[in-house]
């Protein structure tokens, strides 16, 4: 048996792999993830001594409870995302969204249905007039913006104004969009799931462990970045441990074990 000290030092990188509990299918990987800590959380069960003057314990246990794993973000993919939002997931494919009707003003962005990859083609309700993109309008993350001094600007300015004195025209759109990820929030109740954290110890010559939790639930420990420009988001995130109440076989832990590689 090794007695070098080096062993135990701890420089560690790896990554964190989640699958729904009770799932059979391999586990994904929730995102690269930097500072991952493990806290434990033990209940304190005493008995005061009324013999003494300040209650002092008679007798005590300490019952482990579980405990939690802080840790952050630093990429976030739509299945990670569903799982911290509580929600759906599914995939829309790429394709040609055709004449969708837009409400359009000078100086807002009209939304459209769905993301735009590309503008085919904008013309005005009858379709009898064409706008060019670039000139009349520019197509935004969202949707389209309608520039000023241009030609669509100037038929919308020569529209009626509504009660709130706004002027608007329908224009029809024709664009392309992309494959989209679209997950809907807050859409499931609380789940349960397997945590497993493969690392290697680089100040033990790569040695290989790995952590698996039997049952956590997973959140948010804070604010989603949703815009950030002075530094790249990081989205903290907590896993809260208890024991699994489907495991109980004699000599293993139903919280947790921890294996490791030792030197030959």
């Amino acid at each position: 048996m090794s007695t070098s000290m080096d062993l135990f030092a701890q420089l560690n990188y790896g990554k964190v792999y989640i699958r729904r509990k009770g799932s059979t299918l391999p586990p994904f990987e929730l995102g690269p993830m930097r500072n991952l800590g493990f806290t434990p959380e033990l209940t304190e069960l005493t008995i005061a001594d009324p013999r003494t003057r300040s209650n002092s314990e008679l007798s005590g246990v300490s019952r482990p409870a579980g405990g939690t794993l802080q840790g952050e973000l630093l990429a976030l993919p739509p299945e990670s995302l569903a799982t911290l939002l509580a929600g759906t997931r599914h995939e829309v494919a790429s394709g040609s969204v055709p004449s969708e009707d837009v409400v359009v003003m000078v100086g807002r962005d009209s939304m459209t249905k769905r993301l735009p990859l590309k503008i085919t083609e904008l013309t005005s309700a009858d379709g009898a007039t064409d706008y060019d993109e670039n000139v009349d309008f520019v197509k935004t993350p969202g949707g389209i913006r309608i520039l000023p001094g241009s030609a669509l600007a100037t038929a919308i300015d020569a529209a009626t104004a509504d009660a709130d004195g706004n002027k608007s025209l329908v224009c029809k759109v024709t664009y392309t969009s992309p494959k989209t990820s679209v997950v809907q929030a807050f859409m499931k109740a609380r789940e349960y799931y397997e945590v497993f954290i493969v690392t290697m110890n680089e100040a033990g010559q790569d040695m290989g462990r790995r952590v698996t939790f039997r049952r956590s639930r997973i959140a948010l420990s804070g604010d989603l970045p949703l815009i950030n420009r002075d530094d790249f988001a990081v989205i903290g995130v907590t896993f809260t441990l208890s024991e699994d109440p489907d495991f109980s076989f004699a000599g293993e832990s139903a919280f947790f074990y921890w294996e490791e590689e030792l030197p030959a």
